[in-house]
């Protein structure tokens, strides 16, 4: 008898730690099924948090496109002039017309419609370049240097342009593709 009472506490005492065993494996595929479910829920969270941001940066866009109602007034900038206000979607922060969340930021790239400088007329670029430089006071050399230097692209008529400084530096004579001697 006394050896069955050695071998049944064996017996117990594997099937306390097989049991053990079992229930920590399977405590740890529920925490991490558990894990996986918070973090399925916290994404989907997320996604819909910024799809709904996207559709309010989508509206501002549509209400900015609409036209102002009459009685409305518009910003003027320290020079005077009506600012734009679709001018706003330049990427700096918004507070759009519907409220997000304080965690989110939305900024709008909106470049569509802006002057093209490259089809501006060469009078409305001289106006622009003598604004920038001081009005009436500005130099008339320097206003038509800068409006040379914008219209010719190539540098053709300006002498201090690329062209010239390059032409100027390079010696034609060491050019490696000429041979040294002509052979006949």
């Amino acid at each position: 008898m006394k050896n069955q009472n050695g071998s049944v506490i064996i017996i117990v005492l594997w099937t306390a730690v097989l049991l053990t065993v079992l229930v920590t494996a399977m405590a740890s595929k529920v925490r991490l099924s558990a894990q996986t479910a918070i973090h399925n829920q916290d994404t989907s969270i997320s996604w819909a948090t910024i799809m709904g941001s996207f559709n309010k940066a989508e509206m501002e866009l549509m209400l900015e496109r609409m036209t102002r109602p009459i009685g409305e007034q518009l910003e003027e900038t320290e020079e005077g002039e009506f600012r734009n206000p679709a001018y706003r979607f330049n990427g700096q922060a918004l507070d759009l017309y519907y409220p997000l969340k304080e965690n989110i930021t939305v900024r709008i790239f909106d470049h569509g419609g802006k002057i093209n400088l490259n089809r501006i007329p060469r009078r409305n670029m001289q106006l622009l370049i003598e604004k920038r430089l001081g009005g009436q006071e500005a130099d008339p050399e320097e206003v038509q240097d800068l409006l040379t230097a914008w219209t010719d692209w190539t540098d053709l008529n300006d002498l201090e342009g690329l062209k010239a400084l390059r032409w100027s530096t390079t010696n034609l004579w060491s050019n490696p593709t000429l041979p040294e001697t002509i052979q006949s």
